[in-house]
């Protein structure tokens, strides 16, 4: 009997682990009782990203397992500590067995943490500044500033950081930071969201380095102007004035996430621009299709990517009169339309990854569940989204043809 190459068989598991964007454990750890060899890579999959639900004792298990202390094969364990490569952690109750899980992981790239406690103990930031690992991407979602602030000092090597503090009090802090950093994002009240903004971007690194950065806080105008951010390709924000555009020579991708963008906004934009994000723009699509025409017309054809996020009360959007109109254009400029109805995240499973800026527009995953939407299954045939392939006009091409040809024959009669 044939035997399937290694190679194949685990990138067959690789892509096999997930169900609905996320990787299923009980899959994987079938997987790992397939045979030995499909055993050190189903546990290399099982324990690259750890997610700890169960509060501290679960957090302990995890401990023990890490720690070789119910099992005699000490290589096969630093194996498996090595292989970890995201944690998170939904609720931080009990900071010593926490700090535990993670010096144990020397290779963690991702800390994504829920904290719910007003600070760190002295003891425990001081071994996270010298026995943690050097991690790279950072989620805090935390109800209070002060241990946000906290955690962001311990883990000075991040480049990839995503901050989520719901508190009215912006707690004030002595901490400059000095990281380089590469994609930032903010999610914080209105009230305090100025305060945030200018202490995240006060690094003297930031302007060298940052190249993707997402606002869903209202920014206070002119932002990018004053700080001189020259080097940011991906831009998502609430609303943004022609000021601030104007210095953004290096944009590629902007989103609007909010509000819809006005006539002198669209005039502004860099030619460099390759995907727009649009809200609903159901009260200004004449102006804003106007806008994306000048833009197309004066860039030489630099768009080339249309999303449109809406959340579309009827059964089917795609018959929505925007959505038509949107269609109509990106096919007529030969522009790959995307529509997000409902908006990305909405739908279980959907989550965009923090960090690699290397390809523009993302690849986000999406879920199975979106497919099966009303807004998908009564759509017409010629309603369906995306650029078209080159089978797609050759079959065109070929219908068109055979109708000429029908018709000569017709006439020829």
């Amino acid at each position: 009997m044939t035997r399937l190459p290694l190679e194949l068989a685990y990138i067959i598991i690789e892509e096999a682990q997930y169900r609905d964007c996320l990787p299923c454990c009980k899959w994987l750890r079938n997987y790992a009782l397939v045979c030995r060899d499909w055993c050190t890579y189903s546990q290399r999959l099982l324990f690259q990203r750890i997610t700890l639900l169960g509060g501290s004792k679960q957090c302990e298990r995890l401990v023990a397992a890490l720690s070789g202390s119910h099992s005699n094969d000490l290589k096969h364990t630093r194996y498996l500590r090595n292989c970890v490569r995201t944690l998170e952690i939904r609720t931080m109750d009990h900071q010593p067995i926490y700090i535990d899980a993670i010096l144990l992981c020397p290779k963690l790239f991702e800390l994504d943490v829920r904290l719910c406690h007003a600070w760190f103990r002295p003891e425990m930031l001081d071994r996270l500044q010298h026995e943690g690992p050097k991690i790279q991407a950072l989620h805090i979602r935390s109800a209070y500033y002060k241990p946000m602030y906290q955690l962001c000092e311990a883990f000075s090597t991040i480049q990839y950081l995503s901050l989520d503090a719901r508190s009215t009090r912006s707690d004030c802090t002595s901490f400059t930071p000095s990281w380089k950093l590469k994609e930032l994002r903010l999610l914080s009240i209105p009230q305090v969201a100025p305060v945030l903004i200018e202490w995240a971007l006060s690094s003297p690194n930031a302007q060298e380095h940052l190249e993707i950065l997402h606002l869903n806080v209202p920014a206070p105008p002119p932002l990018f102007s004053e700080l001189n951010f020259t080097k940011i390709r991906s831009l998502h924000v609430r609303e943004i004035n022609v000021e601030d555009l104007q210095c953004l020579g290096n944009l590629e991708e902007i989103a609007f996430r909010v509000f819809p963008p006005s006539r002198e906004v669209l005039d502004a934009l860099p030619l460099t621009v390759h995907h727009i994000l649009l809200p609903s723009i159901v009260e200004c699509l004449d102006e804003v299709l106007e806008g994306l025409r000048a833009y197309q017309a004066r860039s030489s054809g630099s768009l080339h990517w249309l999303t449109y996020t809406r959340l579309s009360p009827n059964a089917c959007s795609v018959k929505q009169k925007d959505v038509k109109s949107l269609r109509v254009f990106c096919h007529l400029n030969d522009i790959q339309f995307t529509l997000m109805d409902p908006p990305y995240g909405t739908v279980p499973g959907e989550i965009e990854p923090l960090g690699g800026t290397a390809e523009l527009p993302r690849r986000l995953p999406i879920s199975s569940r979106r497919r099966k939407l009303p807004t998908v299954l009564d759509c017409d045939e010629d309603t369906v989204s995306g650029k078209r392939t080159i089978m797609r006009r050759f079959i065109t091409f070929a219908k068109d043809s055979a109708a000429r040809l029908t018709m000569s024959g017709v006439s020829e009669q």
